[in-house]
């Protein structure tokens, strides 16, 4: 399964890029769909915008973008070091700002951004002082990081998503070596290891989002299910829920929620193929009932995910074309089919994929070894 890694380093040496997130401040915001709810309709500018490296750098990927065009994610430095970095796109002209450094903690050299909200606060991993990779912050406006308060082992962390409210979810390594999903409840709190799915399992968190009530979702994956946990506004948190596969699959993760409630994310079969899937309460004559619908959005058996939805449903993620490469993709959750699926980002040529996704549909990603961000007219 696809999920993400203490470092980076080896991801960008081997230019396939594999990360995912929440596609920027939790859902995205935004309220209904206002434009067409076939994604095939939907147009982009002529092309994608590049999101060139920090100078002297080979590779870029952007991870994450918010409401007002920041941008995050990471990049190759002059010595090919692992640097956060952070993009500034402009929604008058679309212009994009040249990358800037998210510095890692002090005296080491790696950090990664991961996730950002609206308020411009970001969140990623960097190293300590005791080679340790832990999770980090950046307050908005700064590129000093903070390092983010760790379980009682003291081991690796990450953090992946923070919400509009500043909830911050990830992972951290417990005291049985075991990686574990965990939840911030602000940058300065100590973490919360959140339940699994079974006795000594592991998992992480991907993606939080703040609801109407003062409540929060998360969801990630738990025992190699997609599982979502509710934090009530009180701040109890609640059971993993298994979100369920497809019929016959094996395994599945969250990737991305918004504040509709929709899920996307993928679900994979004995074999390694995944399929980008949505995740929906199941209902009964408009009434909520237990258990989940999980929705193929894959196409013709290519392979596909889900990583980032907003709160118009729109969702992005990445499918395969014939050649087996991978390309960039847009869905709408409300588009009938569901399964019709926008790959006009891609252009010609390799890999590429969607990893994040504002409320104003922005999407961004990397295609072959930078990082890309597709504005629709």
């Amino acid at each position: 399964m696809k999920r993400f890694r203490m470092s980076m380093m080896a991801a960008l040496m081997a230019t396939a890029l594999a990360v995912a997130g929440c596609g920027g401040s939790g859902g995205g915001g935004g309220g209904e769909a206002t434009g067409p709810t076939d994604p095939s309709k939907v147009v982009f500018e002529t092309s994608a915008k590049t999101l060139d490296p920090l100078t002297g750098g080979a590779m870029s990927a952007a991870v994450a973008i918010n409401a007002g065009g920041s941008i995050v994610g990471i990049s190759g430095n002059a010595t090919q070091q692992v640097r956060g970095v952070k993009w500034s796109v402009n929604g008058a002209d679309g212009s994009v700002g040249a990358a800037t450094t998210l510095e890692p903690l002090a005296g080491f050299n790696y950090s990664a951004a991961y996730g950002i909200n609206d308020s411009g606060f970001t969140v990623g991993e960097s190293e300590d002082a005791g080679n340790t990779v832990v999770a980090a912050s950046w307050a908005p406006g700064s590129a000093t990081a903070s390092k983010l308060p760790v379980l009682s082992a003291g081991k690796n962390s990450a953090a992946y998503s923070i919400s509009a409210s500043g909830k911050i979810v990830g992972e951290s390594v417990n005291n049985s070596d075991l990686v574990v999903p965990v939840y911030w409840s602000s940058s300065s709190a100590v973490p919360v290891a959140l339940p699994v799915l079974s006795p000594g399992g592991s998992g992480s968190a991907y993606c939080v989002v703040d609801n109407a009530n003062g409540s929060s979702t998360i969801v990630g994956e738990s025992n190699d299910h997609a599982v979502r946990w509710r934090i009530t506004a009180a701040g109890a948190v609640g059971s993993a829920e298994d979100l369920g596969t497809l019929s016959g699959h094996t395994r599945s993760i969250a990737l991305g929620v918004n504040t509709g409630g929709v899920i996307v994310g993928e679900s994979e079969d004995s074999t390694g193929v995944t399929s980008a899937v949505i995740f929906k309460d199941k209902t009964l004559l408009g009434v909520v009932i237990p258990g989940f619908d999980v929705i193929d959005l894959g196409v013709n058996g290519a392979k596909s995910s889900a990583n980032a939805i907003n709160d118009s449903s729109m969702i992005a993620g990445w499918t395969n074309d014939p050649s087996g490469s991978s390309l960039t993709a847009l869905w709408l959750a409300l588009a009938t089919p569901v399964n019709t699926v926008n790959t006009s980002l891609s252009g010609s040529g390799g890999f590429g994929q969607a990893l994040g996704i504002n409320a104003k549909g922005y999407i961004v990603g990397v295609k072959s070894d930078v990082g890309f961000v597709a504005i629709p007219r």
